[in-house]
């Protein structure tokens, strides 16, 4: 197969491919762009990523065997999109995910991928940042928090964060995301939102739903169009009369007995 030349390697339901056959390739494809891989259940680890410093975008979904990633992704200095979804094995990522300086997208969703890596941090040119888990915390250190790092983030519009092992307060910087617009920390043990939250100038969607350990919430920013909370701690609620551009309101008080609902469309 003469590849030399491809820019995009889009594999769906192929067994036959695995790691050695894939690495081959890869080897050969050093202009490639995309490279895509779905549902091919013989991939067991990525290959070595250095020999194809082009690549914008990369995709493992469905890879049910996957479970390591290799640390040579931190040197794909031109990725823009990465994305992880389904791959029931994968368990880590690695810490060097934090050097992809140019990563604007970033997807893992439906893994047993315990936390973000803690360099994830430092990825300034985040626009979307989407992580939910299937991990159960095994012990009090599996449990882990948001960084106030995160003030840094200054091009991120999307913080999607569904991780039952995600506690504590989250941090005062994220009232200083000048362009974020949804926040969804549904599912997981965040007991408090900061004040500087009403400081978002952009946000229009906040959902916490089955987020059992708040109780209250604080004064809420104007440009919100829907707020959706769920929670078997809630108890008191901010006066929502300022909330002129609010289209869509869910606030569900669970009780142990029964549940109250409220929603207002």
């Amino acid at each position: 197969m003469y590849l030399k030349n491809v820019v995009v390697l889009e594999f769906t339901g192929i067994d036959l491919l695995d790691d050695s056959r894939l690495r081959d390739l890869i080897e050969v494809a050093r202009k490639l762009k995309v490279l895509s891989l779905k549902s091919c259940h013989s991939i067991m680890t990525t290959p070595v990523f250095s020999g194809c410093p082009t690549l914008e975008r990369l995709t493992f979904e469905d890879c049910s065997i996957l479970n390591r990633i290799d640390v040579s992704i931190g040197k794909l200095q031109c990725l823009i999109d990465l994305k992880i979804d389904r791959c029931c094995c994968l368990k880590d990522l690695p810490e060097e995910i934090g050097d992809l300086i140019n990563l604007e997208h970033f997807f893992v969703q439906r893994c047993k991928v315990k936390k973000l890596p803690d360099s994830i941090w430092k990825l300034k040119s985040l626009r979307e940042l989407y992580f939910s888990s299937r991990f159960l915390a095994l012990t009090s250190t599996d449990l882990w928090e948001l960084p106030s790092a995160i003030g840094r983030f200054q091009n991120l519009e999307v913080l999607l964060v569904n991780s039952p092992n995600l506690k504590g307060q989250l941090p005062s910087g994220i009232g200083y995301l000048p362009l974020l617009r949804i926040l969804n920390l549904s599912k997981t043990q965040i007991s408090e939102l900061p004040k500087t939250i009403s400081m978002l100038p952009r946000l229009q969607v906040l959902e916490l739903m089955a987020c059992h350990d708040i109780q209250e919430l604080p004064v809420l920013p104007t440009s919100l169009t829907h707020l959706r909370v769920s929670s078997a701690s809630l108890r008191k609620i901010p006066n929502l009369s300022n909330l002129n551009n609010l289209v869509r309101l869910d606030l569900i008080i669970v009780d142990e007995v029964d549940w109250e609902f409220i929603q207002t469309d």
